[in-house]
């Protein structure tokens, strides 16, 4: 064990083996219940099965099922914490329907698989997860990723052409995240800087932003739509922007009243000039029908044909985007949840969920995903503390699904448009803009005005801005690795030209004797 003492002048490191029994560990990791005679914390997590045996650290990959929830905590919650939950989930479901509509539109995906693989995911993530509050589906990054594979077919009716190669991606991505999970690999999280965590929010917002100019276009010749038609598109989605109560019940309320009752009934019947304006609704874009409400098998479906799937290079490059996507976001999100003040978290426990959820959606012919940041941002500041909220969410999704999906083609477009700029509203890090962009002014400039002085290495600044443009423009898992080699790279360097280490050795105490001293470049 290491004990660190002040001496003098000079750090002393007394390296002494003391016979300890760990019969309870810290709080954030109790509920694992995993004894053994090494000191347990997240620098030797690390390949855990070699050091406690296989089935307990198996066993430790599912104890997510046994906490996050109202009746476990201590002291149990009240009537309130659950009605807060259930509300929270009402919200979500609300929030999560043009999400993943949006997102699949982007991925290329039929509506009606992302939604199911949501409902899917959701509902095993929040049971055996270990991230209350954070909700899974289809993510931006992910949806990003399955765009440059996947070829949209004409007829809307059919599957785009390379579903098969994703679900057999998706099938080898969930078995590598299980062997991530069982040897404890979350731990490398703690790689990821900070500034690194700033730019993957800021780059991931703004694909969200970018994302919707496919919603500007109309879905019958492919052409951004202008004069009249934009007006009535901005004025929906303004509408649903300005809501201050976090509910999108009101906000689709709202816009479907605007569309259907003022634009379509009282305008085209009194003016001449708004005759043929309307909104596309997601109907235009896709129908959801009875028979497309209910999940597949996926080895009965007929729609698909998994022998002309080849086993390439390229196969392998698509798993490998896939794999790092679906582990970058689900390690980040649960990484910015627990800094905005949430419950610790155990992202084993939470990579294992995903494992099962992707494995299960994709068994029903429809499509997983991974943590949603927005969603995951959204639902803790609507008050969501533990899994209820995402169980509540999950079977609304699928009751939509199955007994209120014809409601789905009427959503309008600009709604789907205005809650995913509520969402990069909400997840861009907006203070990254004014420390970024003072850090790089001169003094002088800075000591303008108080509000001016907030700055930070400028190596940092650099960093944020970086990995927020390759996020955007290039991917997500680029943006990220770069960052972090970056930031290794400048540590080293900083340290390098920082500090220096004299070392002694005391042989009257027997003890070595580290001195610290500055080094003045």
């Amino acid at each position: 064990m290491l004990e660190t003492n002040k001496v003098e002048d000079a750090t002393v490191n007394e390296y002494v083996e003391r016979p300890e029994e760990f019969n309870k560990l810290d709080e954030s990791v109790e509920r694992t219940k995993l004894f053994h005679n090494d000191v347990y914390d997240n620098d030797i997590k690390i390949c855990l099965p070699t050091r406690i045996g296989f089935s307990k650290a198996f066993m430790s990959m599912v104890d997510g099922i046994k906490w996050g929830w109202g009746f476990t905590n201590t002291p149990k919650e009240t009537s309130k914490y659950y009605i807060n939950e259930i509300l929270c989930g009402c919200i979500l479901c609300l929030t999560m329907l043009p999400e993943m509509i949006s997102f699949c539109m982007i991925a290329k995906i039929p509506p009606y698989l992302g939604l199911q693989g949501a409902s899917f995911l959701s509902l095993i993530t929040s049971i055996f997860g270990g991230s209350p509050a954070v909700i899974h589906g289809v993510t931006g990054a992910f949806a990003s990723v399955c765009s440059k594979y996947l070829v949209e077919n004409n007829n809307v009716d059919l599957l785009p052409d390379g579903i098969e190669r994703l679900y057999i991606c998706i099938f080898i991505c969930s078995v590598m995240l299980f062997f991530f999970s069982y040897f404890h690999m979350s731990a490398l999280i703690q790689l990821i800087p900070t500034p690194v965590f700033i730019g993957y929010c800021n780059g991931l917002s703004i694909i969200f932003l970018r994302a919707q100019l496919h919603n500007l276009k109309n879905p019958y010749t492919h052409e951004y739509i202008k004069g009249h038609y934009l007006l009535f598109f901005i004025i929906i989605c303004t509408l649903v922007v300005g809501q201050k109560i976090p509910s999108s019940l009101i906000a689709i309320t709202v816009t479907i009243f605007v569309e259907f009752v003022i634009l379509r009934k009282f305008l085209h019947n009194n003016f001449a000039s708004f005759k043929d304006v309307k909104s596309f609704t997601v109907g235009d874009m896709f129908s959801f029908t009875s028979d497309k409400a209910k999940p597949t098998f996926l080895f009965t479906n007929k729609d698909l044909n998994f022998s002309k799937v080849e086993f390439n290079m390229d196969l392998i490059k698509q798993v490998a985007n896939m794999f790092t996507v679906l582990l970058v976001e689900a390690l980040m999100v649960s990484e910015v949840i627990k800094d905005m003040g949430g419950a610790e978290c155990d992202t084993n426990e939470t990579i294992f969920s995903l494992f099962i959820g992707n494995v299960l959606a994709s068994l029903g012919s429809a499509v997983g995903g991974s943590s949603l940041l927005g969603l995951s941002v959204l639902n803790y500041r609507n008050g969501a503390r533990g899994k209820e909220s995402g169980v509540v969410a999950s079977i609304l999704i699928y009751a939509i699904l199955l007994f209120g999906y014809s409601l789905l083609n009427y959503i309008p477009l600009s709604f789907l448009c205005g809650i995913m700029i509520t969402v990069f509203i909400h997840c861009f890090k907006w203070f990254s803009i004014p420390i970024v962009f003072f850090t790089f002014c001169p003094g002088y400039i800075r000591n303008c005005h108080p509000c001016m002085s907030r700055k930070i290495s400028r190596w940092d600044a650099f960093i944020i801005v970086l990995v927020t443009v390759l996020c955007v423009f290039v991917s997500v898992p680029n943006g990220v690795l770069t960052g972090i080699i970056l930031s290794a790279l400048v540590y080293v360097w900083q340290s390098k030209s920082t500090f220096k280490f004299e070392i002694f050795y005391d042989r009257d105490t027997d003890t070595k004797v580290l001195e610290k001293k500055k080094k003045y470049i």
